[in-house]
């Protein structure tokens, strides 16, 4: 039996489609779809919802039902009316896309009291929950601000495989999903297969450095190797040699500033890899391989935990090398005058960034 009331979902793209309306449905939800794309939109109002490829599964097809497909451009009054008569939101949008839902929540939701109200933004965006909560807070009136206030919006983490073919919009994905909230803002999602979790913050860095590190990582050696899919790279042997030092100083950083256990570690990594290594799901090396200068910040996945060891006190030697052998890889076009200009615009911000601008400068050929 289905729930009275609709949980209402923004974004049909790769991951809506592969990773959040299907753990919905399955946990017997009311699943209202909300989208700009019309194609997508269209396809699943005449199917009634649509069908998702599991790729490495005996049966592949999964059918997900949803109840209504909305356009946020073309049906906004339907879209507020629904969000009305929903007490929960899921999102997967986009960081730079959420702040479109802003108004559209504000206006369905902000004038009544938010009690027992949850949104989760399944975007793989660290502390996501908290940077929703701020701009809502930011943008809704001063009488809206109590209401808004109420609703409780969890830091989440998200992963799973989705591949969306660009000609007919179909999705293909894998049986392995995670979708789990923190546990201290939401402690029961009311959603069977999406859970609240301790520690949610150090198992997105788990997630962060162990599995986007690597596959981004390995994407730009293997690019540079003339490959073309993200599977080959995962399977390269030479590949994974030249990674594993780095590998190595993340796994420590886990286990010493966020509590995973070594062996946990270990398992986690190799789920990581045999999953990266499925060739069922053809993912090219230039999706991947690509914001190399956006990448490198030091807020972000390959730099950032060499600054958290720094500030630990600890030896990345064997870290500083491999960013160096990674900018090589994706900067065959610069001149070096050129990537040392950008390396000191966007590390020396901190003393630890300048630090390691310092290693990798005095790194020889």
């Amino acid at each position: 039996m289905k729930t009275e009331k609709p949980i209402v979902h923004f974004g049909c793209g790769a991951l809506g489609r592969g990773l959040v309306m299907p753990l919905l449905y399955q946990s017997q939800k009311t699943l209202a779809a909300i989208d700009t794309n019309e194609k997508i939109l269209d396809q699943i109002r005449k199917d009634g919802g649509y069908d998702l490829q599991i790729s490495d599964r005996e049966d592949p097809r999964e059918h997900v039902e949803v109840w209504k497909a909305l356009s946020s451009i073309t049906q906004q009054e339907e879209v507020i009316e629904t969000l009305k008569n929903a007490d929960a939101i899921t999102t997967s949008v986009k960081r730079e896309n959420l702040k479109y839902l802003v108004p559209v929540i504000l206006k369905a939701w902000g004038d009544d009291p938010c009690t027992g109200k949850a949104i989760i933004c399944c975007e793989n965006v660290e502390n996501v929950g908290i940077y929703f909560k701020n701009l809502l807070m930011e943008q809704c009136s001063e009488k809206q601000k109590e209401n808004i206030q109420k609703i409780r919006i969890p830091n989440t983490i998200v992963d799973r495989i989705c591949s969306m073919n660009s000609e007919d919009m179909t999705i293909v994905s894998e049986e392995f999903h995670e979708l789990s909230v923190d546990k201290n803002v939401l402690s029961e999602t009311g959603i069977e297969y999406i859970n609240s979790i301790d520690n949610v913050e150090g198992h997105f860095y788990r997630k962060r450095y162990l599995l986007n590190s690597y596959a981004d990582a390995i994407s730009f050696l293997a690019k540079k190797e003339g490959l073309t899919y993200l599977y080959e790279a995962a399977q390269n042997d030479k590949i994974n040699e030249q990674i594993k030092p780095y590998m190595e100083l993340l796994k420590d950083l886990l286990h010493e500033r966020y509590h995973i256990s070594k062996e946990e570690l270990e398992q986690w990594q190799e789920i990581y890899r045999k999953r990266l290594q499925n060739d069922k799901i053809p993912r090219e090396l230039t999706t991947v391989a690509r914001n190399l200068w956006e990448k490198l910040t030091v807020e972000e996945r390959f730099v950032k935990p060499l600054i958290q060891l720094l500030e630990m006190k600890k030896d990345i030697a064997e870290g500083a090398k491999f960013i160096k052998k990674l900018i090589e890889c994706g900067t065959e076009d610069e001149e070096l005058s050129q990537i040392k200009e950008k390396l000191m615009e966007i590390w020396n911000v901190c003393p630890e960034g300048e630090i390691l601008f310092n290693m990798i400068d005095k790194i020889s050929d």
